[in-house]
């Protein structure tokens, strides 16, 4: 003998469908109605890079290093000690990805530039010359994206 479908269990099915059709029909209007923005699409006037999507940090990864300077005849060899930081956009995962994974390199690029040079070259009194020319190396370096401008929150000359 089959036992009658109560009033409960009836409400119950109901309901379950309901929501199934609730959450199908979400997500349905999502696919279709999402905003998905592409890389080079044109700026509207007045629109903010937050309505871009774009989330600016300063990517301090690098940190604080020492790079002693090439001896010169007579004198001691000088230490420069430099934390570089620039900016970047964080809601461009693969390109922060790419950051992080080069922080090493970029250690050793600005590590390499600064052994080069005496403590009398000239370029290391030009803060300007020093940004452009690590910019240029990191530059080099970076395929997913390319870095603006360098920040120095501190640079010191120790001789």
């Amino acid at each position: 003998m089959r036992r009658p479908i109560r009033l409960i269990d009836k409400a119950l099915v109901i309901v379950v469908l309901f929501l199934v059709f609730i959450i199908a029909a979400t997500t349905v209007w999502a696919l279709l109605f999402r905003e998905n923005p592409g890389r080079g699409e044109t700026i509207a006037a007045g629109e903010t890079a937050a309505d871009r999507g774009v989330v600016e940090q300063n990517f301090a990864g690098i940190g604080r290093l020492r790079a002693v300077l090439k001896k010169e005849q007579g004198k001691e060899g000088a230490t420069v000690i430099i934390r570089v930081v620039f900016p970047y956009n964080a809601a461009d995962r693969t390109f922060t990805e790419e950051l992080v994974k080069n922080t090493g390199v970029f250690r050793e690029m600005i590590t390499a530039y600064f052994v080069e040079m005496a403590a009398s070259d000239p370029r290391l009194r030009d803060e300007a010359v020093i940004k452009t020319e690590l910019l240029e190396r990191f530059n080099t370096r970076l395929r997913l994206g390319k870095i603006d401008r360098l920040f120095f929150s501190e640079f010191l000359i120790i001789e």
